[in-house]
């Protein structure tokens, strides 16, 4: 098997939890990220309560269960040190 068909073929599955996170969770990650934000130039979102984003994922190359919460990490893509803030 090639690396390509390899590729092709992986199965890969990630089942989370359904428990809500406490607001003292989302007070400390939203501070968090606020502070690497201003930091970095960068602009990382916490999305909240959003399980239909993932639900249209089904059967693709990483499929997701009970996901509700991700980060977006979101950069400029001009700046020349966007790689090296990933």
């Amino acid at each position: 098997m090639t690396l390509q068909e390899a590729i092709y073929y992986r199965h890969s599955k990630h089942i989370y939890t359904t428990t809500p996170l406490c607001h003292e969770h989302l007070d400390k990650l939203n501070h968090m990220i606020s502070t690497i934000n201003e930091k970095n130039g960068l602009s990382i979102q916490l999305i909240t309560n959003a399980a239909a984003t993932f639900s249209r994922f089904k059967n693709t190359y990483g499929m997701f269960e009970n996901v509700s919460n991700y980060f977006a990490m979101v950069g400029n893509k001009n700046d020349p040190d966007l790689k090296e803030k990933q």
